[in-house]
C-alpha cells in the first residue's frame, strides 16, 4: 500500500528552510512574497535546490489547496524573472 504525506503550509515553510528560503509567516502571501524575493536572488546552486526540493513534495505528498497554489506560481514566476548580469 502506498503512503503519501498530507503537505500543509508549515510542512512546506519548513521544507522552504532546508534551502534557505526563509518565511516570515505561515499565511499564503507572505510565503509568496519570500520565495519571489527568493528566487530574484539567488545563485544556480541554491535555484536547483529549490526546484528539487519543490519536484520532491509534489511527488511525494498531497498537497493542501494553498501549498499545490504557491507551487504551481512558482513555476510561472520562475518562467518570467530575469536576472540582471
Amino acid at each position: 500500500m502506498m503512503h503519501a504525506d498530507l503537505v500543509d503550509m508549515e510542512d512546506f515553510v519548513l521544507e522552504l528552510q532546508g534551502v534557505g528560503l526563509v518565511c516570515e509567516s505561515h499565511d499564503a502571501s507572505s510565503v509568496q512574497a519570500s520565495i519571489e524575493h527568493w528566487l530574484a536572488t539567488a545563485d544556480d546552486s541554491d535555484n536547483d535546490c529549490f526546484w528539487d526540493t519543490l519536484l520532491r513534495i509534489e511527488a511525494e505528498g498531497i498537497l493542501l489547496p494553498d501549498v499545490e497554489n504557491l507551487i504551481n506560481w512558482s513555476h510561472k514566476y520562475s518562467e518570467h524573472v530575469q536576472k540582471p548580469n
